[in-house]
């Protein structure tokens, strides 16, 4: 009922209802001011409805966007262990001779967590990538272990894939002594894409040794026996300043694929050798047994 309705009525009022001027005013003034109530109430529940359909929206969108994506978390309670430092320009490590058939080198939207001890994370590792890690004892590594970290990287991969890359490093006292193991998150085998049994050395001519992981898996070993090697890089942190970043070395390595997984070891132990040792096949033993566990000894 409109004001002019409302006034029509009240005069039609008969006399002995005897309502002044002032009282007709007063009735007037409390329907106008239900009716502004009532025009605030449903303002109010028509922008509170549009703003949750906004947010309903966006978040289906973003659960679209992403719905590809594993969080590098096995549990929210996991959350609080990873830490993300900034990542500005530090880039990914990967395998300088077999780059070329995983393309690991081509990932973007690196995002870089201070390190972990080892326990810790495997607990915050994606679940699948926790099945096929077998960490070895210090007692294993062939030199005496001073430092151990775990690295945990995510990316993109060229067709907007989230690409998960673990990093488990032992370190001796000598700064030229480790044993670095990096698993990372693959689509498909990256050894289907090329004949790499007709290769016997790198690029630069250090020997290309084929072994096998299991039976009819290859399994690749470049001993460093020159002074000239391919770069091999990891990861690294310094606390002091929150620094993470990708050291370039040279490193005897091991590669292979399995069950989802590019698998890139880079050892040293002594100065490089002329020719393949003992200590090297050790090495692709306690490969095998990182990634198989104990039922991979041969």
């Amino acid at each position: 009922m409109n004001k002019e309705e409302l006034e029509n009525q009240l005069r039609s009022l008969p006399q002995t209802a005897k309502l002044s001027n002032q009282r007709k005013q007063d009735i007037l003034g409390m329907i106008r001011h239900n009716n502004r109530r009532k025009s605030i109430k449903n303002w109010y529940v028509r922008s509170m409805v549009a703003v949750t359909s906004t947010i309903v929206f966006l978040l289906f969108i973003g659960l679209v966007i992403t719905n590809h994506a594993i969080l590098p978390f096995n549990n929210q309670a996991s959350q609080s262990k990873l830490v993300q430092v900034n990542g500005y320009q530090i880039g990914f490590t990967y395998s300088e001779y077999f780059k070329g058939v995983d393309e690991l080198d081509k990932r973007t939207q690196g995002t870089y967590y201070k390190p972990l001890d080892f326990t810790s994370m495997m607990q915050v590792m994606p679940e699948k990538m926790n099945a096929n890690v077998h960490l070895q004892n210090d007692e294993q590594i062939p030199f005496d272990v001073d430092e151990k970290k775990a690295f945990l990287v995510t990316s993109e991969d060229q067709d907007g894939d989230i690409v998960h890359q673990v990093q488990f490093t032992y370190k001796g006292i000598s700064s030229e002594q480790f044993f670095i193991v990096s698993m990372t998150e693959v689509n498909e085998n990256p050894l289907a894409n090329y004949d790499f049994t007709k290769e016997d050395t790198d690029s630069v001519g250090n020997p290309l040794l084929h072994e096998e992981l299991l039976p009819g898996v290859p399994l690749f070993q470049i001993v460093r026996t020159s002074p000239s090697a391919l770069v091999y890089s990891y990861y690294d942190y310094t606390a002091e300043d929150n620094t993470f970043f990708t050291v370039g070395t040279n490193a005897n390595e091991i590669y292979t694929y399995y069950n989802g997984y590019v698998y890139h070891f880079g050892y040293n132990i002594k100065p490089y050798k002329e020719e393949v040792t003992e200590v090297d096949e050790d090495m692709v033993q306690l490969a095998r047994k990182f990634i198989l566990g104990e039922q991979s000894i041969r």
